[in-house]
């Protein structure tokens, strides 16, 4: 059986051969499209990858600056804290101590007024009433308190800002109370 094409289905074989061939070139040719398409987009995609990685790379130095800005803040907070603290500490103890000298300088102004209350007392009995120092009559009538700043009236003594609130010199006293 010998296989005899005829003419037209020759032709229909060489139209069928010509239109594949025409698909291939066309699927070819979309193909070599799409690789184009392909490689223009891996390049973008390359390019865009870097400067991802460059924002990141940059985003973290930034944040870690700023992370260590923020630290080294906090730590100079901390400090001037404690300076604080320190300072608030010292000057706690110094308010301390200056109430302890003002209670000492209380005490020996009291001490003061009583012997000097004593001597008026002592002059009154013997000058009688009316004779006494008219001066430490009014220091007392004015609480204590002289007007002429850190001396002392009737000659009881001196008293100096820089002799630690003690009194040096003279004055006279009896050594004896109640007399």
């Amino acid at each position: 059986m010998s296989v005899l094409f005829s003419a037209h289905q020759y032709q229909d074989l060489q139209n069928m051969w010509v239109n594949q061939r025409e698909q291939v070139r066309n699927s070819y040719q979309e193909i070599q499209e799409l690789i184009r398409q392909i490689q223009r987009l891996q390049q973008e995609i390359e390019i865009a990858r870097r400067k991802v990685k460059l924002i990141l790379s940059n985003m973290t130095k930034l944040f870690k600056s700023l992370l260590h800005g923020d630290k080294q803040k906090l730590q100079d907070l901390e400090n001037a804290l404690q300076q604080a603290k320190d300072d608030l500490t010292r000057l706690l103890h110094d308010y301390q101590e200056l109430l302890n000298v003002k209670l000492a300088l209380d005490i020996e102004i009291a001490m003061y007024r009583s012997l000097l209350e004593e001597e008026e007392t002592r002059h009154l009995g013997i000058f009688g009433v009316g004779h006494g120092n008219l001066k430490s009559e009014k220091l007392v009538q004015q609480g204590g308190h002289s007007s002429g700043g850190w001396g002392s009236s009737s000659g009881s003594g001196r008293c100096s800002p820089h002799s630690g609130g003690m009194s040096s010199g003279g004055g006279s006293s009896s050594g004896r109370r109640g007399s």
